[in-house]
């Protein structure tokens, strides 16, 4: 219980340093880039990464593949009924780690070879190398919440590809597309102060559509079979996923003030919902790994 608490405890302080130092996408890249102009970047001292920033990557990705890890070791523990559904969450999160190891790499490029940089055509690479980070986040995201809909159709419609289903199949498809959308502003301070990314909202609007709305579809056939369960363990397994969604349900409400939202709400404090969204993920994890895997291992034996 001690050493679970430290844990928390310095995952609070790495997140809320880290959302200070200005992490996590489009809130670093304005806190660090001073301009999209490279000899306007090169004259205000081109671009900087926090020691914080590192630390948190170090940190979070050292979290969330080891949890990979732990599923993909056990996965063939699990009872065979179990194991085609579960994996899904295994497999949600390996991309997830992907997409943010990508970016870390960036960042640290970034932060090991400051003076590689420092001209106005090297910092014109850093910032193609900085985009191909956003970029990857973004489509892995996508993959993310697409096997939570393959969770869904292995555990709940018995393998069908119902409507459900596909809905999200062709939300998914028409959100990797909109990545290509040549109107796309990827780095919001291009934008005039004040002015919202309408091509934000565009490509995300997709996303929240399948995304949030397969998890409040496997948050209410659980909650559902739930009602229904007599056995200890099967209720535990079934609270814990009950508690993965709702963790997600929690980083969509961050994740759209951050896309609607952030023109308008003041600099200083959207380090809060950065925090918050990445804390969101940590637990949504921790308990697919905790109800699928650990006590879900339970029910093999």
């Amino acid at each position: 219980m001690f050493t679970r608490f430290i844990l928390i405890f310095f995952s609070f302080v790495f997140l809320i340093k880290t959302s200070n130092a200005g992490t996590l996408t489009d809130l670093l890249l304005t806190d660090t880039v001073k301009s999209l102009d490279p000899a306007q970047r090169a004259a205000q001292g081109g671009i900087g990464v926090s020691l914080w920033v590192i630390l948190f990557y170090i940190f979070y990705l050292g979290t969330i593949w080891s949890f990979n890890a732990a599923m993909l070791i056990t996965e063939n523990q699990l009872a065979p009924q179990r194991r085609k559904f579960a994996k899904y969450f295994c497999r949600a999160n390996i991309f997830l780690a992907a997409g943010d190891t990508a970016m870390f790499i960036a960042f640290l490029v970034a932060y090991l070879f400051p003076d590689a940089f420092a001209t106005p055509e090297g910092s014109q690479k850093l910032m193609q190398l900085l985009l191909l980070g956003v970029f990857t986040t973004s489509l892995t995201m996508s993959v993310y919440y697409a096997y939570i809909g393959f969770y869904y159709r292995e555990r709940f419609a018995g393998g069908a590809w119902d409507l459900v289903l596909l809905l999200v199949l062709v939300f998914f498809v028409i959100r990797l597309v909109l990545h290509y959308n040549p109107e796309n502003v990827w780095f919001s301070m291009t934008l005039p102060p004040g002015q919202p990314n309408y091509s934000s909202w565009l490509r995300n609007t997709p996303l929240f559509i399948y995304g949030l709305g397969i998890v409040l579809v496997v948050l209410y056939l659980t909650w559902k079979e739930l009602r229904g369960v007599q056995e200890r363990l099967n209720k535990v397994i079934d609270l814990c996923i009950i508690g993965a969604m709702c963790a997600l349900l929690f980083s969509f409400a961050m994740y759209a003030l951050d896309v609607f939202y952030s023109h308008k709400i003041p600099h200083a404090y959207i380090w809060i919902i950065y925090t918050l969204k990445t804390l969101a993920y940590m637990v949504a994890f921790f308990l697919m790994w905790l109800g699928e895997f650990y006590f879900g291992r339970r029910l093999a034996t």
